[in-house]
């Protein structure tokens, strides 16, 4: 469905468009040297509140379904993308629980020195 195409597209260009902007700031203020997708999302959406409520209000407009999943799930892909840019590498995948008490894989990091 071409039009479901779009709203993913413009979907993935807010993501890349914010998390470009803000992006290698939170990783920079983020302590320590090792760290979590799970961790960068918790500091991004703490330092920026609202961006990060209209990244998930976008993804709720485009699909109902799983909206926290998906727009993580997105900024970890942009995190993998994005590697050397942002000055990271990626270390180990480990399981966790997410906030909604399911077993999930995460990523770890390592900041490049």
């Amino acid at each position: 469905d071409l039009h479901l195409c779009d709203r993913l597209q413009r979907q993935m260009c807010i993501r890349d468009r914010v998390m470009t902007k803000y992006a290698g700031e939170v990783i920079a203020e983020m302590a320590g040297e090792i760290f979590t997708t799970r961790n960068f999302i918790e500091a991004f959406a703490d330092k920026h509140e609202i961006i990060y409520v209209e990244l998930l209000f976008a993804a709720y407009k485009n699909d109902r379904s799983r909206v926290f999943h998906r727009v993580h799930s997105q900024i970890g892909a942009y995190l993998s993308e994005n590697q050397e840019k942002l000055d990271i590498k990626k270390t180990r995948r480990l399981m966790t629980r997410n906030p909604f008490g399911r077993e999930n894989e995460v990523q770890e990091w390592r900041k490049k020195e």
